[in-house]
């Protein structure tokens, strides 16, 4: 019992102080073009914001992606590929964050644009931290129902950001990212994930948003504050490649689990590419 008080008596001691750092930090958020204005906006109602990379026009994009599309090639031939990660209960395989970092530097750096992180800083209201880049490929199995294809909200911070761009086309027969709109989104703090028909118990399935679009289609998502997924069709479909960015504040809730993103040595092969900004967003440890 005691030990259950004081554990209470921490997190509200946390939260006074997360409060409190979000005051002070409030007139040191960078300033806003109109556009870009309007994107925190859509962000702050909706929690997702489903546009293009010719929209965003963040310079380097052409490199980034034909980098990207090499790493492609690479997740259709796993086995013989000593940087795949390959977790075949959630159907996903990704390339490591060190060989990410070491071989295509490029495409960490994007994610570091200062227009983007300026977007993303004013919506988590603090300093930030890119936590983390993976190029995925989910395998379209049919398997629903585990992992990142049950419904939930991500927990590594209280205020939580993914870029996710799409590296092939996404359609009805492809696994989508879907998602219930921010202000629709259901309170409970007791439960952090559901199946498909628990959800459809919560909030009826018409507000369900599934975001289909062609590759170059880039999805900005608030995750810990909208129930999201990865949507799999009736039958089994073509396999969805992504690159997806994540950020944080430079205090995450769940700090542990933030390292865990990226590894050190993956973040030493970038040193000497880095401006002082990006050396905070990346190096934040």
């Amino acid at each position: 019992m005691l030990f259950k008080i004081r554990n209470q008596l921490t997190e509200v001691a946390s939260e006074l102080v997360y409060k409190v750092d979000l005051l002070k930090h409030t007139a040191k958020l960078p300033s806003l073009s109109e556009s870009d204005r309007a994107i925190l906006n859509t962000l702050k109602h909706e929690g997702v914001l489903v546009t293009s990379l010719d929209a965003l026009a963040i310079p380097s994009t052409s490199q980034t992606i034909e980098l990207a599309k090499k790493i492609v090639n690479r997740l259709q031939n796993p086995d013989s590929d000593t940087g795949i990660i390959q977790d075949k209960n959630y159907s996903i395989t990704r390339i490591g964050y060190t060989p990410l970092a070491a071989e295509y530097p490029e495409i960490f750096l994007w994610g570091l644009n200062e227009r983007l992180v300026n977007i993303i800083e004013n919506y988590i209201g603090l300093p930030i931290a890119c936590i983390g880049v993976d190029v995925r490929k989910d395998i379209g199995n049919g398997i629903k129902d585990v992992g990142q294809r049950k419904w939930h909200r991500d927990s590594d911070d209280r205020r939580q950001i993914r870029i996710i761009v799409y590296l092939s086309d996404v359609t009805e027969n492809t696994i989508a990212f879907e998602y219930v709109p921010k202000h629709l989104t259901p309170v409970n703090p007791f439960k952090s994930t559901y199946a498909d028909e628990e959800m459809k118990q919560a909030v009826p399935e018409s507000a369900w948003k599934a975001c289909h679009g062609n590759a170059g289609t880039a999805v900005m998502v608030a995750t810990s504050d909208v129930y999201h997924h990865a949507k799999v069709p009736p039958t089994q479909g073509a396999d969805r490649f992504t690159l997806v960015y994540t950020y944080t504040s430079r205090n995450p809730r769940r700090l542990q689990l933030c390292k865990d993103h990226f590894s050190r040595e993956g973040l030493q092969a970038l040193e000497g590419k880095l401006s002082p900004n990006q050396r905070d967003y990346a190096l934040w440890y």
